[in-house]
């Protein structure tokens, strides 16, 4: 029991000056180099990305009116939705989630 607090306390003693140096570099470099989505670290989307992600809006509207009016946006829970009435989605919904996929596994 004394050996488990002894490592505990050094390991707080050695991890003390890590936890007490600013996050303020971090954070600021976080700021000016926002990804995909303010995602850090992500690269943007490619503009055929974006036009993919334009269609897909523009042609399943009304399937998502109608099958996922109940559905919160963000996440990918929309597509979960659409996937899940796949047999009830409009074809030119279908047809533009399958580009988006294609724009995807190129990227």
């Amino acid at each position: 029991m004394r050996r488990n607090f002894a490592m505990a306390a050094m390991l707080l003693v050695s991890l003390a000056p890590a936890l007490a140096q600013p996050q303020a570099p971090v954070l600021q470099q976080q700021q000016q180099q926002p990804g995909a989505a303010g995602v850090p670290g992500q690269a943007k989307p490619s503009p055929e990305l974006r036009q993919a992600r334009r269609a897909v809006r523009q042609a399943c509207m009304e399937d998502i009116r109608t099958l996922c009016a109940g559905s919160e946006l963000g996440g990918g829970r929309v597509l979960m939705c659409l996937r899940s009435h796949k047999d009830q989605v409009s074809d030119g919904c279908k047809a533009a989630t399958a580009h988006l996929r294609e724009v995807r596994r190129r990227a």
